[in-house]
């Protein structure tokens, strides 16, 4: 998405996304929720907070890091899905935050999508936040993989399957 396109397109959510990153349906209009509606990433992310609550782990708030996916191709996500509060660090946060509070932290990176047979993927790979040697280190423990199917009769994605993914030890 070129940035001309961006920026019409998050002038045109404006009025209806509150300063909290949330949705007013009161000022929605239908073209605006279809927006959000149909973006893979903020779907996916929606289902990675439906499975890891199936799982009974789900926190109170999970720690997105902020990375090309979230900035390039749709720069407002929600703030909330359900009861689980989202929130969007950078790189250069997500340090800070490590070197204020001294203990390790789990972050959320949403991954570019990619095509596998007749499906796409999103990744949402799970990362521990530590400092190795003086640097901070990332450490993969897990995550979902999304699949969306193009559905022909509903004309729109469907989800084939969320299935969870751990890091293979060789």
């Amino acid at each position: 998405m070129n940035p001309r396109t961006s920026c019409l397109l998050l002038l045109s959510l404006s009025p209806a996304i509150s300063t909290s990153g949330q949705i007013d349906p009161q000022t929605a209009s239908k073209n605006v929720l279809a927006v959000w509606s149909e973006n893979l990433y903020v779907r996916s992310l929606s289902e990675f907070v439906e499975a890891r609550d199936s799982k009974g782990a789900t926190p109170d708030s999970i720690t997105v890091l902020q990375n090309d996916v979230l900035r390039d191709w749709f720069p407002v996500f929600p703030s909330r899905i359900g009861s689980v509060t989202i929130e969007y660090l950078t790189d250069k946060a997500v340090r800070e935050r490590y070197r204020r509070l001294h203990q390790k932290f789990a972050i959320l990176e949403i991954k570019p999508m990619n095509n596998s047979r007749n499906e796409l993927v999103v990744n949402c790979s799970v990362y521990s936040v530590g400092m190795r040697r003086r640097k901070l280190v990332l450490g993969v423990s897990g995550g979902y993989m999304v699949h969306w199917r193009y559905d022909c009769q509903s004309k729109e994605f469907v989800r084939a399957k969320v299935e969870p993914w751990y890091p293979r030890i060789d």
